[in-house]
């Protein structure tokens, strides 16, 4: 499971609100959450984790998704020769 991690004292959540819309796909709520940092190295890292965590998330999506069948790269040779006996000296 995915989390944010933070000590006491380097943030605190100021605020937080969620709000459910429906659509095609269904019903899909949003979290926001606001979060005061007092720390630039806490926002940092804070930033990484989110980051992160959005990396893992379209990883996944990516692997849900079937992929397309790619067309096969042309090789690099033409293809050999017909072999076709020659039939000039059988003629005289």
């Amino acid at each position: 499971m995915t989390g944010l991690y933070w000590s006491p004292g380097e943030a605190a959540v100021k605020t937080f609100s969620s709000a459910t819309k429906s659509g095609s796909k269904g019903a899909e709520t949003i979290l926001k959450i606001e979060i005061s940092v007092a720390d630039h190295y806490a926002l940092a890292s804070l930033l990484t984790q989110l980051t992160e965590i959005n990396r893992e998330q379209a990883a996944e999506r990516e692997a849900s998704v079937p992929k397309k069948a790619t067309k096969k790269k042309p090789l690099a040779l033409p293809a050999p020769l017909l072999r076709i006996a020659d039939m000039r000296e059988d003629d005289l």
